[in-house]
């Protein structure tokens, strides 16, 4: 819920307080390692830092959700 409130508030235009709830999200998720959502945060905080002309704190956080993505898609299916 973190991170679709953190994600409406960017779109709304209020970027400090969605950074503030995808920086929770991002808390909260990375215990359980790395999966999707925590990619999806990730990247929706990247979008947060490019809005506040971060490009280079922007770029990190990109290629830390593509790294993260890539490493779950290289992973055999389990079952």
């Amino acid at each position: 819920m973190l991170l679709r409130a953190g994600t409406v508030c960017l779109s709304l235009d209020d970027r400090h307080d969605g950074e503030d709830l995808l920086r929770q999200a991002q808390s909260l998720l990375a215990p359980f390692g790395n999966t999707k959502t925590l990619a999806r945060c990730l990247s929706a905080l990247a979008s947060a830092r490019l809005f506040a002309a971060d490009m280079a704190g922007a770029h990190a956080l990109h290629q830390e959700a593509i790294a993260i993505t890539r490493g779950l898609s290289a992973r055999p299916p389990q079952g």
